[in-house]
């Protein structure tokens, strides 16, 4: 619900990208004359997929190096280069691909071409993640070590056959900048650019298709996501249940159930979203999460008692209403009050009431952007009145079915003098009735305070 905090962890994640990139491929003279950068710090691998034929590489693919050392003519055990990677692994996990990746940012590019996108079935999804396995350990690690050819040096043959990031960051400027090159370029590279295409196309409709199915050093990578110092947590006694952060995961994961899958790139995107900020990561220690920023405690607001009628709430936010504590439970972040449905009983969908404000966006384009975010074709406006002193709002109404149920939202925008307010109220079919009241009377005791 939050757009104000998507954009800046999107932002934030862009910037680290963009700085990423530009530290791994530094080496600007090589993009104009076409030469490999050949200085010292080649002799160390860099965290990411990154090739060493690009012309900016300031240091060595890991798996290139991984691949070289296996398939050389001495065939080493490769100690430094596996040993590197378990460092990376064991220190930032997955972290690696959603934040520092430059192969990653450009398929989050892709992903933001306004084309229709599209969902990959599950039951084509679940096995084809196990794809990059397979490309792991046959391509990087078997091939190199026990193919050995006539002249005891093996190719490497995922860079070699597959590597998608190696033709657009070497193969492809290399080519453009040697004219000799390109005649001696044959069936090799036009398969290459074969790949690359079908990448680049997938990644336009399909949030990061070269991360799920095809990357050998994600898959790497997530053996140790499980352990690895930094990590996510989902609390529980904050999460609604509304499932906002797996609609928006690039990688399809089930955050409420598994927040840690090997999956999971740690983008920040499902944490930019929570409405209640249930959502916390960094670095792990024994005891707690020493770099989690998004705490929040519940609001200390001025409460007076209504006799034989809940409990009346001024907010900081510009209302006040009355709600039933026993019902519903007040918990808070910055701008935003959520009432929470609290009850034993299994739901099948969340129940809550929150409140937020938006200060430079007005009820329309509020509104508006929810319809755009729904995704859902023929939502209708509604004008209509809210609360005891009926104030004017702009509504949709928003019906899922999920949880084997109907999941019905509510969004109602208020214009204030400066931004606007938005009401949303969730709930479902054949939830308890004492909580449908509590609802509507909450709704019905809506009151705007002096502006601010």
């Amino acid at each position: 619900m939050s757009r104000m905090y998507r954009h800046r962890v999107i932002s934030f994640q862009r910037v680290v990208q963009l700085i990423a990139a530009a530290l791994f491929n530094g080496y600007l003279i090589g993009f104009q004359k076409g030469k490999i950068f050949t200085g010292s710090t080649k002799a160390f691998c860099v965290p990411v997929l990154n090739c060493y034929s690009c012309p900016g590489a300031l240091g060595a693919c890991p798996i290139g190096a991984l691949q070289t050392a296996l398939g050389g003519i001495r065939h080493h055990f490769p100690f430094y280069v596996l040993g590197l990677l378990m460092l990376f692994g064991i220190t930032m996990g997955r972290l690696v691909c959603g934040l520092l990746c430059p192969f990653g940012f450009v398929q989050d590019l892709l992903y933001k071409i306004p084309l229709r996108k599209r969902k990959v079935p599950k039951s084509i999804d679940r096995p084809a993640r196990f794809l990059k396995y397979i490309i792991l350990l046959v391509a990087v690690i078997l091939l190199p070590a026990f193919a050995i050819t006539s002249t005891k040096v093996t190719p490497p043959y995922f860079c070699q056959y597959i590597c998608p990031a190696g033709t657009l960051e070497g193969g492809i400027p290399l080519l453009l900048t040697d004219p000799t090159l390109r005649t001696l370029a044959g069936t090799l590279f036009q398969w290459k650019l074969f790949v690359l295409l079908i990448v680049v196309i997938a990644s336009v409709v399909i949030s990061r298709p070269f991360c799920r199915y095809l990357c050998p050093l994600g898959a790497f990578y997530s053996l140790f996501q499980k352990f690895s110092f930094f990590q996510m947590d989902v609390q529980k006694e904050k999460c609604i249940g509304c499932k906002k952060c797996e609609h928006i995961c690039p990688m399809e994961v089930e955050v409420t159930k598994e927040i840690n899958s090997p999956e999971c790139i740690r983008c920040g995107a499902c944490k930019s979203v929570c409405p209640t900020k249930a959502i916390c990561l960094g670095i792990i220690t024994t005891f707690l999460f020493t770099a989690c920023s998004n705490h929040i405690d519940t609001k200390e607001e001025s409460v007076q008692t209504e006799s034989g009628h809940g409990e009346k709430i001024e907010s900081v936010l510009g209302y006040q209403l009355t709600y039933e504590p026993e019902i519903f439970s007040l918990g808070g972040a910055e701008g935003m009050d959520t009432y929470q449905f609290v009850s034993e009983d299994t739901l099948n969908a969340p129940v809550y009431l929150a409140v937020q404000r938006y200060k430079d966006m007005d009820a329309d384009a509020l509104i508006e952007g929810l319809i755009l975010q729904s995704g859902i074709d023929g939502v209708k406006v509604q004008d209509t009145c809210i609360g005891e002193d009926n104030i004017e709002a702009k509504c949709i109404v928003i019906e899922r079915e999920k949880y084997e149920t109907t999941w019905i939202q509510a969004f109602y925008a208020i214009p204030r003098s400066k931004g606007a307010l938005l009401v949303e109220v969730s709930r479902y079919t054949g939830m308890p009735e004492k909580a449908e009241n509590c609802l509507e009377e909450m709704l019905a005791s809506f009151s705007l305070k002096t502006e601010e």
